[in-house]
């Protein structure tokens, strides 16, 4: 069970053998999983980030725009944010 959530604008997240760890700055997290790892998403201003649950890398930037969601595949997964162009997403593997 993994779970995520914003509190005065800084992200955490928790599983059900970890307290809560901060991920950083933002709003709007999004959290899936599949068998192989955790995917979060979330917005910094302008900017969509991303990084592994457990990971101890800085969030990278994946693009611009607002409504981040992710959704893990069997393999990989799937993030989406709009912006004014339109929907967007990118996907890994």
């Amino acid at each position: 069970l993994n779970t995520i959530w914003q509190r005065k604008g800084e992200i955490y997240t928790s599983n059900s053998s970890l307290s809560e760890k901060k991920i950083g700055s933002g709003r709007s997290p999004s959290i899936s999983s599949n068998n192989q790892k955790t995917y979060i998403i979330f917005s910094q201003g302008e900017n969509i980030l991303t990084t592994n649950s457990g990971n101890s890398s800085t969030p990278i930037k994946i693009g611009t725009g607002f409504s981040p969601k992710v959704i893990a595949l069997k393999k990989g997964a799937v993030y989406f944010w709009a912006n004014l162009n339109g929907i967007n997403y990118k996907k890994v593997i």
